[in-house]
């Protein structure tokens, strides 16, 4: 019986054309070409389309974001600064369209490999730690949970070397538990498809166990700047909970179909914030996401911090109606 390998490669050596075949087995990653390749050369310019990406939507229906190969380029740049350099093995359970198809590219452009999963199963993702020396994985910290939780998951974290995670905003708590399970990297990410990665809260930062620090999303990474906002666009003091704002080098400035995309180069993310003296950027949720109690406006996290210190809460959510 031929195995899937088997067919694949007896179909390379009939194809008409230069290609090639990576195989993910027990003894690593191979490649195989059908014959001698010409030098590749890339017609593409910097200023041409490179994809097309979608918004989450959570503002209304989702909206097209043309990305250049220089948008790219740049995108690509960022990711060594937070991720590294050099090989890795991704480990992938959500759809290529999010974020998760970028750190695939990121991980091939690096001389890497990925493993690919449909959907986020426990049992499957402490598998492919186990079995395929997987280093990173990008997904939201819940799900890391459940892999850190489970009683197959190799102490400390096995192969891992970095858990990356995002999202509007992570419980402390759970970081905290993170911290305690893990001896790999922990990075944070916050970031939008117009922008690129905003902040960052660094493997040191998480290694610093300071209260504050871990409940926020980082600091700018290079480049970027964040502002905080009031109703009338000006800028609150330290501390003070507003519009988030960024200032981006490579924002882009209008939507697929020709939507502009902010205006002088800043752009309003839609999500509510502080920033602290030293730059540390906490989100509190969306502009939208928010409800008025007896004449004071409560922001769903405050809720949800305050629900989580009584010793028989593990997890909650609240939401404004």
């Amino acid at each position: 019986v031929m195995s899937l390998a088997d067919r694949a490669a007896e179909a390379l050596a009939r194809a008409d054309v230069p290609a090639r075949m990576a195989v993910l087995g027990s003894a690593g990653f191979t490649v195989e070409s059908s014959r001698h390749e010409p030098e590749f050369r890339c017609p593409a310019g910097p200023d041409d389309l490179a994809l097309i990406t979608f918004t989450s939507g959570s503002t209304g229906p989702a909206k097209g974001v043309p990305h250049t190969h220089a948008h790219a380029a740049e995108f690509h740049a960022a990711s060594r600064v937070l991720l590294g350099t050099g090989p890795r093995r991704y480990l992938t359970t959500m759809p290529l369209s999010v974020l998760s198809g970028e750190n695939v590219y990121w991980a091939l452009a690096e001389g890497g490999s990925a493993v690919l999963h449909d959907h986020h199963d426990p049992d499957e993702v402490v598998r492919a730690v186990r079995d395929h020396g997987v280093t990173h994985i990008f997904e939201v910290l819940d799900n890391h949970a459940r892999m850190w939780r489970h009683p197959e998951f190799p102490a400390g974290g096995g192969s891992l070397r970095q858990l990356a995670y995002g999202g509007l905003r992570t419980p402390r708590p759970l970081i905290e538990e993170a911290l305690r399970h893990l001896d790999c990297d922990l990075l944070q990410t916050y970031g939008l498809w117009e922008t690129g990665f905003i902040t960052a809260l660094s493997p040191a930062a998480h290694r610093t166990g300071d209260p504050d620090v871990l409940g926020s999303a980082g600091t700018p990474v290079p480049g970027v700047r964040v502002e905080v906002r009031d109703d009338a666009g000006d800028r609150l003091p330290p501390g003070e909970i507003g519009q988030v704002w960024v200032h981006h080098p490579a924002r882009l400035t209008a939507y697929w179909g020709g939507e502009p995309i902010g205006t002088d180069g800043w752009l309003r993310t839609g999500d509510l914030g502080s920033v602290d003296g030293y730059g540390y950027l906490t989100l509190t949720g969306r502009e939208d996401d928010s409800a008025n109690v007896a004449g004071y406006v409560v922001h769903p996290a405050q809720v949800e911090d305050l629900l989580r210190t009584h010793p028989s809460v593990r997890e909650a959510a609240v939401l404004a109606a």
